[in-house]
């Protein structure tokens, strides 16, 4: 519905085409040419010699070898993509339980009842150092 809207308005009378074709018409008329194949006395037809078949068969051959190599060669890239994603894979797995165990390692319970198993004793009160002034601020209990 919108395509005859949006196309330009022109006119079809007869005349109107008959200019338009005479505006763009050539005086060139097309003309048969002698062929430059030789043609074969017995048949009247064009022969193709084996020696153009050999070429023809070569190159093909040469380009369905060359398809084959870069097919080979993208299928061993394949294969070598796929195995470093499966190792980037498992690395980031053992980074993943490294960044764990560091967190538990970290962590306020973990590092109290490490102090307990050397021997440290808690402290029943908060106390606060001040390292500037080297003194000690007695918290609550």
């Amino acid at each position: 519905m919108a395509i005859p809207l949006l196309s330009p308005k022109t006119a079809t009378s007869p005349e109107t085409i008959e200019k338009i074709s005479n505006e763009y018409s050539t005086p060139f008329r097309l003309r048969l040419v002698k062929s430059i194949i030789p043609l074969n006395p017995k048949t009247n037809t064009t022969e193709i010699s084996g020696k153009f078949l050999g070429i023809l068969a070569l190159v093909i051959s040469i380009n369905l070898v060359g398809v084959l190599a870069i097919n080979t060669q993208l299928d061993q890239l394949a294969f070598k993509i796929q195995k470093l994603k499966t190792l980037r894979n498992l690395t980031l797995d053992q980074k993943n339980a490294i960044l764990t165990q560091e967190q538990f390692l970290n962590s306020p319970n973990h590092i109290s009842a490490q102090a307990l198993k050397y021997g440290m004793i808690p402290s029943p009160t908060l106390n606060y150092i001040n390292l500037n002034k080297s003194t000690v601020k007695l918290g609550k209990k």
